[in-house]
């Protein structure tokens, strides 16, 4: 997901790009605690849980839907 994020930026709507850190930091604390790296009461402790992506989610659809909306026009 990252990869693709990361590769298509240019594509991105300017105000979906100000999400791109979130996105970043919470795959990487993802990525630590599937190897076992991070603990996961740490992620816990630190809040690094899918509620903090809930910004990015709402900006997609609210784009999607902007955008679709244009294309029936």
């Amino acid at each position: 997901m990252l990869d693709l994020c990361t590769s298509k930026m240019h594509l991105a709507e300017p105000s979906t790009r100000t999400h791109l850190a979130l996105l970043v930091e919470f795959i990487g604390m993802w990525e630590r605690s599937l190897t076992g790296n991070l603990p996961g009461e740490v992620v816990g402790r630190i809040g690094a849980d899918e509620e903090k992506l809930k910004t990015l989610y709402a900006d997609l659809k609210e784009n999607f839907e902007r955008l679709q909306a244009k294309l029936k026009e």
